[in-house]
């Protein structure tokens, strides 16, 4: 008898969870709509704001210099000989 009413109560709070999402679900996929399309026009603006210039003004872009040096010295080369058996 425990087994079945363990099984049965499984069994209810499955249906449970399912139908409350389903009935959420839209709610919850909304708001994520909604925060994404702010974060969208939060940058827009914000690179909007940041590209206006007077007229006549020179702006001068380029590439920012990540200046990640190569070390050479990273060991010994070592000569590998075939070795024939």
């Amino acid at each position: 008898m425990p087994f079945l009413k363990t099984l049965a109560i499984i069994f209810l709070v499955y249906y449970f969870f399912k139908y409350t999402l389903r009935l959420l679900a839209p709610f919850i996929l909304q708001s994520f709509a909604k925060k994404m399309q702010q974060k969208f026009n939060d940058q827009f603006t914000q690179q909007h704001q940041n590209s206006k210039n007077k007229e006549g003004d020179i702006t001068i872009e380029g590439k920012k210099n990540n200046a990640k040096s190569k070390d050479h010295n990273v060991g010994d080369y070592v000569d590998f000989e075939e070795v024939e058996e």
